[in-house]
């Protein structure tokens, strides 16, 4: 059976509802680990899990929880004589000659983090050739006293932080496939929000886009937003409406507002709060800020864009991080370079609106949102 002693990140600065985000961090840790958790308990902020399987498939798991601001598997001892009796069969196998020792007594009884540190230290140092060193040791031995029992360590792995998903309310994420829309949706669930996905898409029908990098983005991003949905819209109608007339540069944007209105009628109907959007200020011509501003005009629903300060190495930075950057750069019919290749930096905005009347993009939108297709995270 393994063990992980899990440590929260900043859900303990909370206050009266603190209660509230510890309860949903065990739920999503539940979830997480499914059926390999058999016990889950608490030692103040923190959590010991008892977890069957393999110890590479559990750190994985527990490396996609928000909410956890490190994580360690540890060995147990009952008493002190256990204690050094498990450290020195452990030590035999490991090559160091340097050590330091970090005790905490997290008991109201028994010897202080500081006597730990010196008995044990003194302990290692006769029975093995090795030095002490607090500054720059080769080996860090991690020891907590609880009332029941020792658990010691040799190194904590960092959590994904954040805050547990599920505290913040829902979203939907505009979620084109690209490199910077699922870091997008990755960042809001990092910050509490269970986050669905919106696709508008291209091919021919729903079926197609399953059967291309979609699907396994989607199910990657589910790792972290605990549960969620994506919903399919096609791009086919509003091609319909556009396409008898020759280009007036306004495409794209056309095309961002409309999606936009896709999105908060779904939002609307579904009990989302806010929509999301990759966009990064600048980065192309649809999304300069009067391009930006012009399409968020278009909806009364906040849109939260938690790339806009970002430069592109950033967001690829963190597409590889959490493992979406090669799926992403996966050939695919983006619907954005369909529409229009070279955009306005600037759209009139009065002349935007009246484009939209006369496209009949209303009769387009109701058309689109007939043919939703969910998909469930289950």
């Amino acid at each position: 059976m393994l063990k992980f002693l899990v440590s929260p990140g900043e859900l303990v600065l909370k206050g009266r509802n603190r209660g509230f985000f510890e309860r949903q961090l065990d739920r999503n840790l539940r979830l997480a680990l499914g059926k390999s958790l058999y016990r889950q308990d608490r030692f103040g902020s923190r959590r010991l899990l008892q977890v069957d399987g393999k110890i590479e498939e559990a750190q994985s798991r527990l490396r996609s929880v928000f909410g956890i601001s490190r994580f360690a598997s540890v060995n147990k001892a009952d008493n002190w004589d256990d204690l050094k009796k498990q450290l020195k069969n452990i030590l035999q196998e490991k090559s160091f000659r340097t050590f330091a020792i970090r005790a905490k007594n997290k008991d109201t009884k028994g010897l202080s983090g500081q006597k730990m540190n010196e008995r044990l230290g003194n302990f290692i140092g006769k029975d093995f050739p090795v030095k002490v060193d607090l500054e720059k040791p080769e080996l860090t031995i991690y020891v907590d006293h609880y009332p029941h029992a020792f658990y010691f360590h040799f190194g904590w792995q960092q959590g994904a932080g954040g805050l547990p998903v599920g505290i913040s309310g829902q979203v939907l994420s505009l979620f084109s496939g690209g490199i910077d829309s699922p870091v997008a949706a990755y960042l809001m669930a990092r910050r509490g929000c269970r986050v669905d996905l919106l696709h508008f898409y291209a091919l021919d029908n729903a079926e197609s886009v399953l059967a291309s990098k979609i699907k396994p983005l989607f199910h990657l991003l589910q790792r972290y937003t605990v549960s969620s949905q994506l919903i399919l819209l096609p791009y086919a109608p509003f091609y319909q409406a556009i396409r008898q007339r020759p280009p007036t540069g306004n495409e794209v944007v056309l095309f961002r507002r409309f999606i936009l209105r896709a999105g908060e009628r779904l939002a609307v109907k579904n009990g989302y709060r806010a929509l999301v959007t990759g966009d990064n200020l600048s980065q192309v011509a649809s999304q300069t800020l009067a391009n930006i501003v012009a399409t968020t005009e278009t909806v009364k629903m906040p849109v939260f864009r938690p790339l806009i300060g970002f430069d592109k190495k950033e967001i690829i930075d963190w597409a590889r991080r959490i493992g979406s950057y090669e799926l992403s750069i996966r050939p695919y019919q983006d619907c954005c370079a369909l529409v229009q290749k070279h955009a306005k930096t600037r759209v009139n905005l009065a002349a935007i609106t009246k484009e939209e009347k006369q496209l009949k993009l209303e009769k387009a939108l109701t058309s689109t949102l007939e043919k939703t297709v969910v998909v469930s995270g289950n």
